[in-house]
């Protein structure tokens, strides 16, 4: 349930939102790569990431999906910076 509803989520969001989160936390890409490989700034890269993560969250969140931490703090994002 909790991949699924992940994925969902990643589905639908806008397509370069979704592009540059699946560069960075699926495969793996810096940041300057992302930047490079969509000809796009870094800032740009920056923003579409942190509002894909953010939309992300916000879609687990209404479906009741919620992921913590070992010391039980809510995880903000998907992956690391």
């Amino acid at each position: 349930r909790t991949m699924g509803a992940v994925w969902a989520a990643v589905a639908a969001l806008d397509p370069g939102l979704k592009t540059a989160l699946l560069l960075r936390d699926v495969a793996g890409l810096s940041y300057g790569e992302i930047a490079d490989s969509l000809e796009i700034t870094l800032a740009t890269v920056k923003w579409r990431i942190f509002k894909a993560r953010e939309e992300v969250q916000a879609a687990l969140e209404r479906e009741g999906v919620g992921f913590s931490t070992p010391a039980g703090r809510a995880v903000q994002g998907l992956g690391d910076d």
